[in-house]
């Protein structure tokens, strides 16, 4: 006789693994949402022009660029929770290292850092779904994830002329705490145990590095970042 699955349990089990990926894709969502009207600040902290502010965007692409594939790789090889509690950290790591920069040099580099460890959240997070998630659920909660970067971009800018009054280095000091959020619960809420056998999840992180790219908001150097069109 057929088992019925207790979906019960599954939702139990999954609903604290949803809101770590949740609040980890919405922190990598707001930077680039809340970096924009930052830029006539940090242009006037460290005397550049416009020009060269576009780096700040751009050193962010070309990074996230490089991270998403690598990343999602690794959690392939390594595991999804010791790959995404990488990615949060090295976010939290660049996010320090831009507001303390103390030229505009460091300041990239800490974008850099930055991109790279925000490069690997969104597709670990995707392949995280599809590993612990039943198939029934899997285009709900899939379907949330995208619709965070909606919800940042509304909130973002908001956020940052909330906090533009205190210094622009604090749009980027309040990733701190939800990186550590986002850490501890990743630590607690996904076991390893939750994994899917390695035959099943791997290439999944791949797969979804590639399907990042249609739902990643990329922003433009030369102005506000902007939802660009999903394929």
């Amino acid at each position: 006789m057929r088992s019925i699955p207790n979906t019960s349990v599954a939702t139990s089990s999954t609903s604290p693994v949803m809101l770590v990926l949740f609040i980890g894709v919405l922190m990598g969502a707001l930077d680039i949402a809340i970096v924009g009207p930052a830029l006539p600040a940090i242009q006037k902290s460290f005397g550049v022009d416009e020009r060269a502010s576009a780096w700040v965007f751009t050193m962010y692409v070309l990074f996230n660029l490089i991270g998403t594939p690598l990343m999602a790789k690794l959690s392939d090889r390594f595991g999804r929770r010791s790959i995404y509690v990488l990615d949060v950290s090295l976010f939290a790591v660049g996010s320090l290292l831009v507001a303390i920069s103390p030229n505009f040099a460091v300041l990239l580099i800490g974008r850099a850092i930055q991109a790279f460890g925000a490069g690997g959240i969104f597709p670990v997070a995707s392949a995280v779904i599809g590993d612990t998630f039943p198939p029934e659920k899997r285009g709900a909660a899939l379907g949330l994830i995208g619709a965070v970067f909606g919800m940042a971009f509304l909130i973002g800018p908001l956020l940052a002329a909330a906090l533009i009054g205190f210094g622009w280095h604090w749009l980027f000091l309040i990733n701190l705490p939800i990186a550590a959020l986002v850490i501890v619960l990743s630590l607690v809420c996904y076991q390893r145990s939750v994994h899917s056998s390695p035959k099943r999840s791997t290439g999944r992180a791949c797969s979804a590095s590639v399907r990042c790219w249609q739902v990643w908001p990329w922003p433009s150097a030369n102005s506000t970042p902007r939802t660009c069109s999903r394929a």
